[in-house]
């Protein structure tokens, strides 16, 4: 059993990992917002694939669709879009840093949404730590990327995207409890794809001829694995060694997605870097605990 559940941890770690660094290397052919479009796509497809395979029972509850339309929207296409701009400016390995703070910010939203939740002094503690390091960060002026100084969208997209996140997870607490997760993963899935779909082919210009086999796989890759599959993971985590192990894999995220971005695109993990990643992922280790 404990071994299964290394496994399942390293697995969802090397899925959301590997996908940030694939789709900084998607964005140097495809601009962020048709390459959102297309991961939630090809994520959309391989979810209601799943949902009619297992004969799951399509929500027909409006006040339910309604409310996971509002998490498709807000927790799904949102900081994927802001995720993935956050890429051109900061590295795969900085912002996994970024996301890892998800399960502090989202303590801090429980603390001010739900009664059972309150921040103690573990938490506080953490959070305290967690943004110290992201100080750290922004007055080092890391980003990761050779010779490129730091550009404050990069921090500022990625903190909105970790807010997004936190915001939707106390939401699905609240409103969505007793939906399964399939089900929510699903509809907000394709929620998420038809909020972005109408500005894909009217905002972005970009041309599809012009982008390689490599960025069409990087596309996919993102879709089937960085959505689809880490998702599917996660739930399976939560499923069999319940929500406290889920966070797991962030821990490791920042380790996986450093070492493929050094490998693949001549990222740097700096001193700096390195120092706040520790200062922060102890922070969220004690928040956590």
């Amino acid at each position: 059993m404990k071994n299964k559940k290394l496994l399942l941890i390293f697995l969802t770690s090397l899925a959301f990992g590997t996908s940030v660094v694939i789709t900084r290397f998607a964005i140097s052919e495809i601009p962020p917002l048709p390459l959102v479009g297309f991961r939630l796509l090809i994520a959309s497809v391989a979810f209601l694939v799943t949902f009619g395979f297992l004969k799951e029972k399509i929500p027909t509850n409006k006040k339910e669709l309604g409310d996971i339309a509002l998490v498709g929207i807000v927790g799904s296409a949102g900081p994927l879009l802001a995720l993935t701009a956050a890429l051109q400016f900061v590295s795969s390995g900085m912002l996994t840093v970024f996301i890892s703070m998800s399960p502090l910010v989202t303590a801090l939203a429980a603390h001010f949404w739900l009664p059972d939740e309150k921040l103690k002094t573990a938490k506080v503690v953490g959070l305290v730590l967690a943004l110290s390091g992201v100080v750290f960060l922004i007055f080092t002026k890391t980003t990761g990327i050779p010779q490129v100084e730091l550009d404050m969208r990069g921090p500022a997209l990625a903190l909105f995207a970790v807010g997004c996140i936190a915001f939707t997870t106390v939401y699905t607490r609240v409103r969505l409890r007793q939906v399964k997760p399939l089900v929510i993963s699903t509809w907000q899935t394709l929620a998420g794809f038809i909020a972005v779909a109408p500005f894909v082919f009217t905002l972005s210009r970009f041309d599809i001829a012009a982008v390689s086999w490599k960025g069409w796989l990087a596309v996919t890759y993102n879709g089937v694995v960085g959505s689809f599959l880490a998702f599917w993971l996660t739930f399976t985590i939560i499923k069999r060694f319940g929500a406290t192990a889920s966070v797991l894999p962030t821990y490791l995220m920042p380790a996986v997605a450093g070492v493929f971005g050094a490998l693949l695109l001549g990222e740097i993990i700096s001193l700096p870097l390195a120092m706040a990643a520790l200062v922060i992922l102890f922070g969220v280790f004690l928040a956590s605990r």
